[in-house]
């Protein structure tokens, strides 16, 4: 029985084709600086885009900080408010009602010398 020999390995030589995009020649070693330049594009824009990422989540985060304490400080002004119109009001209700004022008399300005 005649065993079946496997088909002779052919290699295949490196062939410089036609670009589609600019008319020039192309290797296999043009084409993996090419891939590989864009790998390292991809990668930066990537980086940059985490960049973005973490910074916006900061400006979050300092912007609920900001709100929180923008919150707290409306609510104390609100609470002196209320505080100061009740002194207010109380100081009110102590005064005498039937007590009237006098103003002093009133001394006449001497005039202003004048300059000769």
């Amino acid at each position: 029985m005649e065993e079946d020999s496997p088909a002779p390995v052919q290699t295949v030589t490196t062939q410089a084709s036609v670009s589609a995009h600019d008319g020039e020649y192309t290797t296999l070693e043009s084409l993996q600086e090419e891939t590989n330049a864009l790998i390292n594009q991809n990668k930066s824009f990537a980086d940059c885009y985490q960049y973005l990422v973490t910074t916006i989540e900061a400006l979050e985060n300092h912007l609920k900080v900001v709100q929180e304490c923008l919150i707290k400080d409306t609510q104390d002004l609100k609470d002196q408010i209320t505080t100061l119109t009740a002194q207010l009001e109380q100081q009110q209700s102590q005064q005498p009602a039937a007590a009237t004022r006098t103003t002093p008399p009133s001394r006449p300005i001497a005039a202003l010398p004048t300059l000769t």
